[in-house]
């Protein structure tokens, strides 16, 4: 018996690391969409900016900066990021400074293996083999999991499915040794340091919370020595992220979303209501009483943030309305299987064998993870970037319910359950197939050029910034290295003001309304590419923005509608768009005043000017101003392109024709009257 035991513990300990290096594998068999031979493409949106934010600590070390006045010109934004998890991405670049892309696109890969290692021992001590087991091939293949650390992938979302694994598991060895003190501040010490590795910690409190909760309600008489414990936990907890914020961030902010005193403040808030109820159940009134107040104090201080927090999560900024990952998971019918793969089909079923493990058998593991799970599960429900987090606590979920029912059933359906796990688990190899690159290419492929041109040919910043769709917010700072209006961030003040300057310049359906808002932002320039939506701007009037116009037509007075005066076309790149009628996939314009054309005509004459354009890709456009001349004859045309001394790749063919009430004429305008906005007087 001993050596067939030692036999299935060394299959066992082979299996896990098979599953893990498997789960490395994974994350890596997207090589050839992200290590291409035009450079390398990071995972959107996050990521490149990673770069960037990495980029910044390298050159100010050993200070933290979270400022960054590229971001949302001209008003610079503080970015919330986590200092651990940007110096993890940091040490990446360190290795590959010539390309700091590539040792970024590392990043995800090698913190998902150090957290798989960790997560194997934690679970192997906790629960044995056979648990680790069945968890450790959902950790490894879960395809919300590879996704979030796969290759190209920097983002911090990486750490969260451990984190709140790790967060389960302190609360078991609590449940299990309650009064013991050493499980309270290693709980504390997980969510103090959580908050350096990504941003979703408040997410993990009500866990933690409900977990110890549940556990008093199965052992009453253990449910004094919890509630000490959750005063330390919590002291742990409040003392730590205190210290982390006056090191790295903003102590006297309550800010939900930034490394502030708002996890302090929650922290002492929850555990201290938390070790009241606990205290309760133990009939020690007074203990409770001691524990209640600080907390209501607390709890007081943090109410604003946490309504402003829900509001969020309600999709009060425009940016969480239309991003996949803030949409609820009812609202998008693919999310499920696709981020669950077929785990999803067994996960309910899971969750119930392991609700009837903690009633039946008072099973404090079970109660804490069906606890954690389920409020995991209702964060994911309300919007899918929360099936992150739950991956960890899901993995034992699926592992302990499933034994359960099957230690629970005869043999012979046994073999059946363990068949169709079998089967659900094999589901999950697609996984490891090398993936072909991507065709047709993604926009970032297609935009790089485009950002390229714009860094060499464009003054050095950061005077100015550049207004795009928030989509390549990014890849402005990161490709092009000049500052943005419009970014995919959220939530913040300063990303909700600067995305609605960008929405005002792109969503303008006058000429010179936009031309105005790029003035008031410090925009010199406007990249014009596909867009999905215009933040905060009726979807159903697209075609009649200045962002549509130029993206289609550069403006130039189609359809009837007047040309632009303003927005002067520079560059087409050579990438078109994936549409029946093709086109430069990327287009960058000039804000400009505009020369202005003055002369006199018939009175109420109409008056027309044409040029003839030729872009750098050789393509002919034609570009026509036109107005009425006045009772007196005068007229005043004011126009964008000039037709001599420009140094831009789209240049004019010759003169403009002029007709002034039916009488033709030519005229010059030179680039500094273009560029300064002069006049360009007609002679008699």
């Amino acid at each position: 018996m001993p050596l067939v035991t030692e036999r299935r513990e060394a299959l066992s300990v082979a299996a896990t690391v098979a599953l893990g290096l498997a789960g490395l594998w994974a994350r890596c068999a997207g090589f050839a969409q992200v290590l291409t031979p035009e450079g390398v493409l990071l995972k959107p949106t996050d990521s490149h900016y990673y770069v960037r934010f990495a980029q910044l600590q390298i050159e100010a070390f050993p200070r933290f900066v979270s400022f960054d006045p590229w971001v949302n010109f001209p008003e610079g934004a503080r970015i919330i990021w986590p200092p651990v998890h940007t110096g993890w991405v940091a040490l990446h670049e360190l290795f590959t400074r010539a390309n700091p892309e590539v040792g970024a696109a590392w990043a995800g890969v090698t913190a998902s293996a150090i957290w798989l290692c960790l997560s194997a021992v934690a679970l192997w001590r906790t629960f044995g083999a056979r648990v680790t087991v069945l968890a450790m091939a959902v950790l490894a293949l879960l395809p919300a999991m590879i996704e979030s650390s796969a290759l190209g992938n920097a983002d911090h979302h990486v750490h969260e499915p451990y984190l709140a694994l790790f967060v389960s598991l302190c609360i078991v060895r609590m449940a299990k040794r309650p009064g013991r003190g050493g499980a309270a501040v290693a709980l504390g010490t997980v969510l103090a340091v959580s908050r350096l590795l990504t941003t979703g910690t408040i997410l993990l409190l009500p866990c933690a919370a409900l977990g110890l909760v549940a556990c008093a309600l199965l052992k009453r008489e253990a449910s004094g020595r919890l509630a000490r414990d959750a005063l330390i936990a919590g002291g742990v907890a409040s003392t730590l992220s205190a210290v982390f914020a006056l090191m790295w961030g903003e102590p006297f902010s309550l800010e939900p979303v930034a490394l502030s005193g708002f996890l302090p403040a929650a922290s002492v808030a929850v555990f201290g209501l938390v070790a009241a109820v606990l205290a309760l159940r133990a009939r020690a009134v007074p203990f409770a009483a001691a524990a209640a107040l600080p907390a209501l104090l607390a709890l007081a201080l943090v109410g604003r943030s946490l309504l402003s927090a829900r509001a969020q999560l309600a999709g009060d900024d425009p940016l969480l309305k239309v991003v996949i990952e803030s949409q609820p998971l009812w609202r998008v019918d693919w999310a499920y299987p696709s981020l669950l793969g077929s785990i999803g089909v067994i996960f309910p079923i899971a969750w119930l064998g392991l609700a009837m493990r903690a009633v039946q058998k008072r099973a404090a593991e079970a109660l804490v993870f069906a606890a954690t799970t389920l409020v995991l599960t209702a964060a994911f429900v309300a919007q899918l970037r929360f099936v992150q987090p739950l991956g960890g606590p899901l993995a034992v979920t699926f592992a302990i319910g499933s034994l359960y029912l099957m230690d629970s059933i005869a043999p012979v359906p046994r073999r059946i359950a363990w068949a169709l796990i079998t089967l659900a688990l094999l589901a999950l190899m697609p996984a490891l197939r090398p993936r072909e690159p991507f065709d047709p290419p993604t926009d970032e492929a297609l935009v790089r050029s485009t950002m390229s041109w714009i860094r060499h040919h464009t003054p050095s910043p950061p005077d100015y910034a550049v207004v795009a769709s928030h989509d390549v917010g990014h890849l402005l700072t990161l490709w092009a290295q000049r500052p943005n209006v419009a970014s995919p961030f959220s939530q913040a003040p300063a990303h909700l003001r600067g995305n609605a300057r960008a929405a005002a310049v792109l969503g303008a359906t006058d000429d010179e309304a936009a031309y105005r808002a790029a003035l008031d932002t410090g925009a010199r320039y406007v990249l014009s590419v596909p867009f999905s939506v215009i933040l905060g701007r009726d979807k159903s009037r697209d075609d009649e923005t200045i962002a549509r116009r130029l993206l289609d037509h550069a403006a130039m007075g189609e359809d009837g509608r007047p040309a632009t005066a303003h927005f002067r076309l520079l560059h087409d790149s050579a990438e078109e768009r994936l549409r029946v009628e093709k086109g430069p996939f990327a287009r960058v314009f000039e804000v400009v005043p505009g020369a202005v054309i003055a002369g006199s005509a018939p009175p109420g004459a109409a008056v027309e000017a044409t040029l003839k354009l030729r872009t750098n890709l050789g393509q002919g456009l034609t570009y026509r101003r036109a107005t009425v001349a006045g009772p007196d004859g005068r007229f005043e045309l004011r126009v964008a392109y000039p037709t001599r001394d420009s140094a831009s790749e789209v240049r004019a063919e010759g003169p403009y024709a002029l007709l002034m009430g039916g009488v033709p004429r030519t005229v010059d305008v030179p680039e500094e009257a273009v560029r300064a906005g002069a006049r360009v007087d007609l002679s008699p």
